[in-house]
């Protein structure tokens, strides 16, 4: 169709679906082309090399979109700053252009968005607190950018429909708020490549969709209302995996034992990090699990025994010297008296305590040093 902007659009004086992506257009979309999408509820102008700003978008005639992907293109400069005519947008996918500047304010005006994608772009400053108001997100992927700042803890709080939640590759930094063991719905959560100190928040078991047994469905779909002919346009994000990304940060402390309760994971990433302690006994219960990296880290101790742990290439571990046990060469020391104490939390209700193998051990050395 490309390389210019199709000219026969002008022809077209009712039409409210759209979809010319693909389409190897290279031109920048032309000021009458607005004019005439004045009932255009769905638009998917993506993966085309268009050029040009967002000013459009300041229009009123941009009012009645409801779906709109210019993903994949050359648009560049600033989002500006009057969202406010996209009262009726449940879909806005930005990613992959060459926009600039700070998230927008207005954004908190869209009350209905689901979907936001601002992937690979320029965006600096810190997410939008106005972001709050869009209670309707199940989407958010501002991955790629050069954001900074805290994970607000209004993000756990009051977005509480999220399924995805992706800010990978930013400047983000300080400590994983408590508040994201609120995203009850969540099933894709990467936080990995930014600056993130602490340690990972115990109540990762409150996540209560990877915690079911069996497969979840990540199939989410948008209903965009035509107003022209009182249909509904269906579209649809679907993902076969459900995983947790934390790599490449700064964070600390004990992988925490609950993360076995997670049953519905397929792919977790703590490598390159600085946790510390041993691996947790209930990480191998979890039978999903087919992606799993926790290199570069302090980790120690006898890798727990399990087919599921033990299945992963040696390289999954690599970068903890003081990790030992099968699939790793390095045998521990003394495997025969070797008890692992660090996951007691795993074992609440068992009779056996940390006392009863105190007075094992001292039992043992007392007949040892009679004999």
């Amino acid at each position: 169709m490309g390389p210019d902007f199709p000219k026969w659009l002008q022809t077209q004086k009712k039409f409210s679906f759209l979809d010319i992506s693909d389409a190897k257009i290279s031109d920048i979309i032309p000021s009458w082309f607005w004019s005439l999408c004045r009932n255009v509820t769905f638009m998917n102008l993506a993966r085309n090399q268009i050029g040009g700003s967002l000013s459009f978008l300041c229009s009123s005639a941009a009012i009645g979109l409801g779906f709109l992907d210019l993903s994949n293109n050359n648009v560049y400069g600033q989002v500006p700053d009057c969202l406010t005519y996209l009262t009726n947008l449940v879909m806005l996918d930005l990613s992959y252009n060459a926009l600039s500047g700070k998230i927008p304010t207005t954004i908190g005006s869209v009350f209905w968005i689901e979907t936001l994608k601002l992937r690979s772009n320029g965006f600096v400053g810190q997410l939008p607190s106005s972001l709050k108001n869009c209670t309707s997100l199940k989407v958010i992927d501002v991955g790629d950018n050069k954001l900074s700042g805290p994970i607000p803890k209004w993000l756990g709080v009051g977005l509480k429909d999220l399924v995805i939640l992706m800010l990978s590759s930013n400047h983000f930094n300080g400590s994983l708020p408590s508040q994201l063991c609120h995203l009850t719905h969540i099933q894709i959560l990467d936080f990995s490549m930014n600056n993130f100190s602490g340690s990972i928040p115990k109540c990762l078991n409150n996540l209560t969709t990877l915690a079911q047994k069996g497969n979840p469905s990540l199939n989410i779909s948008h209903f965009v209302y035509t107003m022209s002919n009182n249909n509904t346009v269906e579209a649809e994000y679907e993902d076969d995996a459900t995983f947790i990304y934390l790599s490449g940060n700064q964070l600390t402390g004990q992988i925490t034992p609950e993360i076995g309760n997670l049953q519905s994971l397929d792919a977790l990433d703590l490598s390159r990090n600085q946790i510390e302690g041993r691996i947790p006994t209930s990480l191998s219960r979890i039978d999903r699990l087919s992606v799993l990296d926790l290199s570069f880290n302090n980790l120690s101790g006898k890798i727990p025994i399990g087919t599921q742990l033990q299945s992963f290439d040696p390289s999954v571990y690599a970068g903890n010297p003081q990790l030992c046990g099968p699939p790793l060469k390095k045998t521990c020391a003394d495997q025969s008296v070797q008890i692992d104490l660090s996951n007691q939390e795993d074992d609440k209700d068992e009779l056996i305590t940390l006392g009863f193998y105190i007075t094992l051990i001292k039992r043992q050395l007392k007949d040892m040093l009679n004999s």
